[in-house]
Parts: structure tokens; sequence; C-alpha cells
């Protein structure tokens, strides 16, 4: 599985994403170069709710794929749980396979 992570701080994104093996998550850290790589097809959209949730749950609109929101206050996962009630949510970028794995007949594999 791919993983498009938009993520609005570039060394904190940059470390979640080298938690995965290399090459499974993409990093996205604005609104316009989410866009474009939106349009390559991702399989799973991760976006982080820690720093500017309310961006993140308004570009999320745009996905037609599984969508995970990491991290974020109580509120704002519960405003992400009422707007996306098909998405998967987590504490890291590390949790998505397994919330994957866990809510899906789908197995991870990089």
């Amino acid at each position: 599985m791919k993983i498009l992570y938009l993520h609005w701080d570039e060394v904190s994104g940059s470390a979640d994403q080298a938690s995965l093996q290399e090459g499974v998550a993409t990093l996205a850290t604005e609104a316009d170069m989410f866009l474009r790589l939106l349009e390559l097809g991702p399989e799973i959209v991760a976006i982080n709710l820690d720093l500017h949730p309310a961006r993140g749950r308004e570009l999320a609109h745009h996905c037609h794929m599984p969508l995970v929101f990491i991290g974020g206050s109580e509120l704002d996962v519960i405003h992400a749980m009422k707007r996306y009630p098909d998405a998967f949510f987590c504490d890291a970028l590390t949790d998505v396979p397994h919330e994957i794995e866990a809510e899906t007949d789908q197995t991870w594999s990089a």
C-alpha cells in the first residue's frame, strides 16, 4: 500500500515518514502539493490533525480512497468523525497499517 501523508510541518512529517519502510509514504506539506500528489492515486490518504486540523479536514473531501486521520485533539477527532464517518483514526503514522488491517480485509505490504 502506498500512503499519501499530509502534515503541515515538514520536520515532524519527515520524521513520521521515516518511521515506515522507505517508499511507503509520500509526504505533502502544503495544499497544492497534496492535491497534485492526490492525482497519482495513492491507496490510502493519511491526514495529520495536530496542526491546522480544519485545513486537513477540508482537503479530505478531495479523497476517494481510504482516509485515515492521525492525532489531533479530542474535539478535532470528533469533528472529523462527524464529517467522515467511514474514515479510520489512529495516533501515529506507524499505526496506519495495523488500523487498515484490523478494519478491512486488506493485508499491509510495502
